[in-house]
């Protein structure tokens, strides 16, 4: 009876072994995850130049015509 326990108790610490190694495999996959995706945010962030908006260009023909250019 005590090998058999024995024998239950090894499997059973075999078993939790194994559990928390799946466990710590999937949390350092998505921390890895995380990370990656984080420094692409960031690098992104970082190296993005914001562009402002050109003011529009408009003809002023007004302006145009009291400069008296001849024409053409």
């Amino acid at each position: 009876m005590a090998k058999v326990l024995k024998r239950f108790k090894r499997l059973q610490t075999q078993y939790f072994f194994f559990a928390l190694t799946i466990v710590l495999i999937v949390v350092v996959a998505i921390t890895v995850v995380w990370a990656v995706v984080y420094l692409g945010e960031s690098f992104d962030t970082a190296l993005t130049v914001p562009h402002p908006n050109p003011p529009r260009i408009q003809f002023d023909i007004q302006g145009f015509q009291k400069l008296n250019l001849p024409q053409q």
